[in-house]
């Protein structure tokens, strides 16, 4: 299964500065060119734990770009933003990951229904009643 894209390597080297991304995707000295090879597999990364969050209750893959929320999009650089960062330093400190922690509550509470995006086809959308049992049955009814 193909998986939403989203965020991809374009819109990751349009969003951050090219010293950042030399920074934490260059392995070797050799070169002055950011590795787009492990943005790729950072972004890969976070469109698939999107999707995995998103696919509870929507269709996915989303294939009309113009239809991701831009929440979505934010995320996805985030989560990217991580993964680069991790990859390099390996330590995150308390800001990135209470921002992390908070964007993984916000995709859970998307796959719950609790946060509704607009514009995409839920899938699980089963209403479900959790009123009172009823007191005069049909069954009830019928013995008067």
């Amino acid at each position: 299964m193909t998986n939403t894209q989203y965020t991809t390597v374009a819109d990751i080297k349009a969003y951050f500065d090219d010293n950042y991304l030399n920074q934490f995707t260059i392995d070797t000295g050799a070169t002055s060119t950011t590795d787009d090879v492990v943005i790729g597999a950072a972004v890969d990364a976070s469109n698939n734990l999107i999707d995995g969050f998103v696919s509870k209750r929507y269709s996915v893959p989303i294939t009309d770009s113009t239809k991701i929320p831009d929440i979505l999009k934010q995320v996805a650089r985030y989560f990217t933003y991580y993964d680069l960062y991790i990859r390099r330093d390996g330590f995150p400190d308390e800001k990135m990951l209470k921002q992390r922690e908070e964007y993984m509550d916000l995709l859970k509470r998307i796959a719950k229904g609790d946060i509704l995006l607009d514009g995409l086809e839920i899938v699980n959308g089963n209403v479900i009643f959790g009123g009172r049992r009823l007191v005069f049955t049909d069954d009830i009814l019928n013995m008067y």
